[in-house]
């Protein structure tokens, strides 16, 4: 901040970006439903809840999809932002008439992030 003889307030300001070429990394993948009995467990009223985070900011919106007992093809989820730069996410799934209780699965989300890199899932993480 500066301020000249005559008064004037002046800002100067620097940004620096730093590009490192890599692709993100999914860091945390944590799935639960909103069963209040039992969270490991799906009912036909629950709904199916996937958080997870990347190492860097993804763009756009991730695809999630679930996999179901009872049904042939993997559900597409509803996927939303947690935090303001888009590295921890959210997707649901609410359970639909045919969905079975089970053991329920989901597939690595499909993201990039702002330069176009693919998500790289670890082996390891739960899926």
């Amino acid at each position: 901040l500066t301020v000249s003889h005559n008064g004037t307030v002046g800002l100067q300001l620097t940004v620096t970006i730093i590009v490192d070429g890599s692709s993100p990394v999914l860091q945390s993948a944590w799935l639960f439903s909103t069963n209040r009995h039992d969270p490991a467990r799906l009912g036909p009223a629950d709904t199916i809840v996937l958080n997870f985070s990347a190492s860097a900011p993804l763009r756009p919106t991730p695809i999630v999809r679930f996999r179901v007992p009872g049904s042939a093809q993997h559900h597409l989820a509803s996927v939303r932002m947690l935090d303001l730069v888009g590295r921890v996410w959210q997707a649901t799934y609410g359970m639909q008439a045919g969905d079975e209780e089970g053991l329920v699965g989901f597939e690595a989300p499909e993201a990039t992030d702002a330069g176009g890199r693919v998500l790289i899932t670890p082996s390891g993480l739960p899926n």
